[in-house]
């Protein structure tokens, strides 16, 4: 009978780095990702001074890099720990070229999302923490699964023996 944490022991080191982006992605998307400048007078009935990737008026390549990670990740999890069967391809693409397209996707958006020069009116919106820990999971998340398909592409290593296993002692 194994325990939790023995499954969750099974993951390995890519595995672990795409699952912790994608957790840094989501706590990334509920802080400030722009904020006005304190010298601002804000109009009457206009109260908010910071913006989430939830905020509106911005477009949804906010949240595509969470999505992309969940993408990512959920199946990771899924197929490891519960020991589920997944699709070695998907509409011809195979699985790991398809998370290697997603992560990288999700790094793309994020790096236009930190060069991009957002506005409320006239006024130039300042960057906030959340958009560069998106920026910064991102790099983790590609990283990740690079990380993963390098670790199923190498032959795994023969068991070792030492000199005391071969003389008997």
């Amino acid at each position: 009978m194994t325990s939790s944490s023995t499954q969750a022991r099974r993951l390995a080191v890519g595995e672990w780095t795409v699952v912790g982006a994608t957790v840094l992605l989501a706590v990334a998307s509920l802080l400030t990702w722009y904020r006005l400048p304190s010298n601002v007078v804000l109009d009457a009935g206009t109260s908010a001074r910071a913006f989430t990737a939830w905020s509106g008026g911005f477009s949804p390549t906010t949240l595509l890099p969470l999505v992309f990670g969940l993408a990512i990740a959920v199946p990771t999890v899924l197929g490891r720990l519960a020991d589920l069967q997944l699709p070695e391809r998907i509409g011809g693409i195979r699985c790991t070229q398809l998370r290697l397209i997603l992560a990288a996707g999700a790094l793309l958006l994020a790096i236009s999302e930190v060069a991009t020069q957002r506005a409320y009116g006239p006024v130039s919106l300042q960057r906030g923490p959340g958009l560069w820990l998106t920026l910064l999971a991102s790099c983790a998340l590609l990283v990740g699964v690079v990380l993963d398909h390098r670790a199923a592409a190498s032959p795994p290593t023969p068991p070792t023996t030492s000199s005391n296993d071969l003389t008997g002692t």
